[in-house]
């Protein structure tokens, strides 16, 4: 009689640890899960935003406005040529 008491102790142990594991492990399961849908809503603000960062870097590269006036594409377009373009200039050094 006292080893099925012994044997039922131990069951009820077991049982209880596992209970709180389960628990535990749902718990920390569930924050993880809370990071990751908001890292989801962070990545799809930062899909929108290179989204509208490659059409207006397109808008640019065609000479075409995209919220503004096409001089000022215009503008932006031959700066960026111009601070692009290798300088021919020759200058003296002292020597």
């Amino acid at each position: 009689m006292l080893s099925w008491l012994g044997v039922i102790l131990f069951a009820v142990v077991v049982l209880g640890f596992c209970g709180y594991e389960v628990h535990w492990k749902l718990s920390r399961l569930n924050g993880d899960l809370e990071r990751l849908a908001g890292l989801g809503e962070q990545l799809t603000q930062l899909q929108g935003d290179f989204a509208a960062t490659a059409e207006r870097a397109s808008a640019i590269h065609d000479g075409t406005a995209v919220n503004g006036s096409a001089a000022n594409s215009t503008a932006v377009n031959s700066t960026a040529v111009h601070a692009t373009a290798p300088s021919t200039a020759v200058t003296r050094t002292a020597g």
